[in-house]
């Protein structure tokens, strides 16, 4: 017996084989940390949407996988997830049937973007959901080392703070001489970037990017004088405090390592200082940049995808 809550967001004209529930509640104990699972719907449940609250009788299944060389870990993926089992329903009794707000401002915004060519690609970067991309238009994301865009992560949430910054940093001008502090906009920052986490479904690396920006504006906010090291090395240490398993993530170790090997690349490796100056040389400095990181890059993505893009 279980008490659990959807976690996967209902679109419309998308025939759903399985959702994903948190489950809360065993056995009517409470479950620290909560875990997720996958489970098949049941005909009780076809009126299903996000946020809903249901008592569960289910046989659970532990997540595994087979361990042939060159096969796909589910477990270890599964796992750094916290999504570790699967389970049949033989009976459902619902606790709340309210939707939560995500799932209510994702089925307006269908609503409105039906109509609209990219409207896969717009549910994609708002809400982090794929469920409606074409096969087609997977391939070719694919096919052009883009998919990870898709994916709301470390790029998106900083972006989401930077418009917060922007936006109260605005305000400002026209506000009274008392209001122009720093740590207003900094707060926008941070509010901004766990909105866009909680609004793309809070996955692992928005929630992971969220933390890391947390510290980095703590550390503005207090004023400490510190190494891009030190910065980089408090931001790893938050993440596995929060969240462990996420050793056993690749999109992590992905992403540390490109931070790590951006500050040695323009330690070791900068420009000369003529060339750091101006917007003559801004393309050569991208240029500078990307050469950097993909070549720094190259070794971790050998050995987790066996290629590279």
């Amino acid at each position: 017996t279980a008490e659990v809550k959807i976690v996967d967001m209902r679109i419309s004209g998308h025939q759903d084989q399985q959702i994903r529930v948190q489950v809360e509640k065993l056995q009517g104990k409470w479950v620290f940390p909560a875990f997720y699972a996958t489970i098949a719907i049941p005909s009780a449940m076809e009126a299903w949407c996000g946020g809903q609250r249901w008592l569960l009788r289910a046989r659970f299944r532990p997540l595994h996988s087979r361990l042939n060389q060159g096969g796909f870990d589910r477990q270890r993926w599964g796992i750094a997830k916290r999504q570790l089992a699967s389970a049949r329903v033989m009976h459902a009794t619902p606790i709340t049937l309210e939707c939560s707000a995500r799932q209510r401002l994702l089925t307006q915004v269908e609503q409105h973007a039906t109509s609209l060519r990219w409207h896969a690609i717009l549910l994609a970067l708002v809400f982090g959901e794929m469920k409606t991309l074409t096969p087609e238009t997977s391939a070719v994301l694919q096919q052009t080392g883009t998919m990870h865009l898709m994916v709301i992560s470390g790029l998106h949430i900083v972006l989401a703070a930077m418009f917060g910054w922007g936006l109260v940093r605005a305000l400002q001008r026209i506000l009274p001489l008392s209001w122009m502090t720093p740590h207003l906009p900094l707060l926008a920052g941070v509010a901004f970037a766990w909105g866009y986490a909680w609004l793309a479904g809070e996955n692992p690396p928005a929630i992971r990017a969220a933390l890391a920006f947390s510290v980095w504006t703590l550390i503005r906010w207090r004023g400490v004088i510190c190494t891009s090291w030190q910065v980089w090395l408090w931001c790893v240490a938050m993440i596995f405090l929060s969240e462990p398993v996420m050793v056993l993530s690749n999109s992590f170790w992905l992403s540390c390592v490109a931070v790590a090997g951006l500050i040695f690349w323009f330690q070791w490796a900068p420009l000369p200082y003529q060339f750091r100056q101006g917007w003559r040389w801004a393309l050569l400095r991208v240029a500078h940049l990307q050469f950097g990181i993909t070549i720094l890059l190259l070794p971790l993505q050998w050995g987790i995808f066996q290629g590279i893009s």
